[in-house]
């Protein structure tokens, strides 16, 4: 995730914030990563707006997704 890359600090602490505030495992994010738009499972909607509040801005923004 290169927002997550992007930010000030280190990335393994900020991996753990994510996840505490997304309220979920490391292990539930690291199979997140993994996922892809062809992947048949998905990131529950509650949880992905959690992620994009973490990262100020919107779920859309978050999978590059752009009209235009």
């Amino acid at each position: 995730m290169q927002k997550l890359k992007q930010m000030p600090g280190v990335y393994r602490d900020n991996y753990y914030l994510l996840c505490v505030h997304v309220d979920i495992s490391v292990r539930t994010l690291d199979n997140w990563m993994k996922y892809t738009i062809e992947c048949k499972s998905s990131i529950p909607i509650d949880k992905a707006y959690k992620i994009a509040e973490f990262f100020n801005c919107t779920p859309d923004e978050l999978i590059n997704r752009y009209d235009g």
